[in-house]
């Protein structure tokens, strides 16, 4: 299994580098340009939610941005101390409808 981490700190100004390295990793691996534009959206979103429920910017602490390539696809992984997120909310992602 191919696995890559990008270590990043609790600051915005990172938010693009995480972003790219998303992206990057995606279209490396084969995803369509519609498929690398949904993830880095999401992964925005994500970090996004992480950022905002730190207690601030810092350069001494950090998260951890995981990618995994799998028989199924790319799993992107977001590693943090907080608080998890409650998934069961959350609808279920369809393979054959994106969207």
């Amino acid at each position: 299994m191919l696995e890559m981490t990008l270590c990043c700190y609790y600051d915005p100004r990172f938010q693009p580098v995480i972003r790219s390295f998303a992206a990057e990793t995606a279209r490396a691996m084969g995803a369509s340009e519609r498929e690398v534009y949904e993830i880095s959206i999401a992964m925005e979103e994500a970090t996004t939610h992480i950022l905002e429920h730190h207690s601030a910017a810092s350069l001494d602490e950090g998260f951890d941005v995981i990618c995994r390539v799998t028989d199924d696809g790319l799993m992107f992984i977001l590693k943090n101390m907080g608080l998890p997120v409650d998934a069961r909310p959350l609808p279920c992602y369809d393979v054959e409808r994106p969207e």
